[in-house]
């Protein structure tokens, strides 16, 4: 490997890092907004559970992903995982 690979991958590494930061910001956005609506369904005496809606979360992102070229199966794990944590981050 030549000097300059060495500094082109040092700096994708880089970037991989701040997207990964971005990542990890917008998740917690996420975790802040679903966090509202828990209360509002609690408020309302709603379930928290909402296993039509957590599908169609779910699909919409597969949706999103195929339109990005990635891989839908992969992104749609992704999400349940996502939506779990959702569910539990709106749990008092």
């Amino acid at each position: 490997m030549t000097a300059a690979m060495a500094q082109d991958i040092a700096r994708l590494r880089e970037e991989v890092k701040r997207i990964d930061a971005d990542l990890v910001s917008l998740l917690a956005e996420r975790m802040s907004v679903v966090r509202e609506i828990g209360q509002l369904k609690r408020a309302s005496a709603m379930p928290i559970a909402d296993p039509p809606r957590e599908a169609a979360v779910v699909s919409h992102a597969a949706r999103c992903a195929r339109g990005e070229g990635l891989p839908e199966n992969e992104v749609r794990e992704l999400f349940w995982k996502i939506v779990a944590l959702s569910r539990s981050e709106q749990h008092p």
